[in-house]
């Protein structure tokens, strides 16, 4: 496990919803430190569920060409490292057997830090489909790191039909949300 000190320049080429950028200005300067993979823990509150199989292994073979140049995010909790942003990096390290990866530690993300910052770097990267916007937001509901919809809305910056009606999607018959799920990653789900 390899830390440095040095301070890292927290401007982002993209703008941030108001909430990440909170969210930036309250968690402080990160870490940089290189970590074992077998430290990494994945996000319990990420807004991604569907990883398609093929991107992960485009992943790997750049990372076990090249190595990764941007790092993830975590947050350090004992003696492991809780991804808020990189889990498709940490899938494509695993896959290629590279034994560490950088990170980006900062020492005070919450539980909804971790939803905001991967549902935010999701947004910038590859948007997460309706049905893993409805996956992620019954649990963050349902664990309490939002005590209502209204509130969910406000820390997101979405209507609160939207989220109502990705919330109704919840309501479908589990045998429709497992095929919605698996040709996710083959059509644009965008009904809402």
């Amino acid at each position: 496990l390899t830390t440095s000190k040095k301070p890292v320049d927290n401007k982002a080429p993209n703008s941030l919803v108001l909430a990440v950028g909170q969210a930036a200005s309250r968690l402080g300067v990160p870490t940089y430190q290189e970590v074992p993979i077998d430290l990494w823990l994945d996000n319990p509150y990420n807004a991604r569920y569907f990883y398609k199989p093929e991107q992960v292994a485009d992943l790997a073979r750049s990372m076990a060409a090249d190595g990764k140049l941007i790092p993830g995010l975590a947050v350090k909790r004992g003696n492991e490292f809780i991804l808020s942003a990189g889990n498709y990096r940490q899938k494509g390290a695993k896959q290629a057997a590279l034994p560490t990866l950088k990170l980006m530690v900062y020492a005070n993300i919450t539980d909804q830090d971790l939803y905001l910052l991967s549902s935010k770097e999701n947004a910038e990267h590859n948007e997460q489909t309706v049905l893993e916007n409805a996956f992620a937001a019954r649990r963050v509901l349902a664990d309490k790191l939002y005590q209502s919809e209204g509130e969910l809305v406000e820390a997101i910056g979405m209507s609160k039909s939207k989220v109502n009606k990705t919330l109704a999607i919840m309501k479908v018959d589990a045998s429709v949300v497992d095929v919605i799920g698996h040709i996710a990653g083959v059509y644009a789900l965008c009904v809402m």
